[in-house]
């Protein structure tokens, strides 16, 4: 999935992941994510908040430090719970939240480094995902979105082409 227009990517995010926010907390989510468009960066805790969406679409609510408990328990998450939420998320943080959640196995490399930043966001960048550019960047709303989009889309039917080979800094 190339980025071509990122607010296209939000509106779809918006409609797609509808469906599960009317199914748990009614508006809640969807101010939420409405929120996140046209954001210019996004913390660690809406990171988490935007994974536990999907994770627990029941009951999900706005707290950044509930988002980051819950998916440590699960296992997708292995941060401190309340710390650094507030810091703003880089690509890679987000590439190995959402590695985890979706369950991607990687290569060789993304397997010993237990799914380190660097390898989880290369194995997004090939799925489409996330947009290329290296996993030290800060991550806007509208990547989020774009993420949260792709993340729900892979879950429901699995990858939709062939991994690309090449350069994914």
């Amino acid at each position: 999935m190339r980025f071509k227009s990122a607010r296209f990517v939000a509106i779809g995010a918006l409609l797609i992941v509808a469906g599960i926010a009317r199914a748990q907390s009614g508006s809640e989510s969807e101010l939420w994510l409405r929120e996140l468009v046209g954001k210019p960066l996004v913390t660690r805790g809406e990171v988490l908040l935007a994974a536990a969406l999907i994770a627990d679409d029941k009951a999900w609510r706005p707290d950044a430090a509930w988002a980051a408990k819950m998916l440590a328990r699960r296992g997708f998450h292995d941060g401190p719970a309340g710390r650094h939420l507030d810091e703003f998320a880089s690509r890679g943080f987000a590439s190995r939240v959402f590695a985890r959640l979706l369950q991607l196995q990687g290569g060789l490399w993304m397997r010993l480094t237990k799914q380190s930043a660097r390898y989880s966001y290369r194995e997004l960048v090939v799925l489409g995902l996330i947009p290329g550019g290296g996993d030290a960047v800060q991550m806007s709303g509208d990547e989020l979105n774009g993420l949260l989009l792709g993340a729900e889309r892979y879950r429901e039917v699995g990858p939709e082409r062939l991994p690309i080979r090449g350069d994914v800094r």
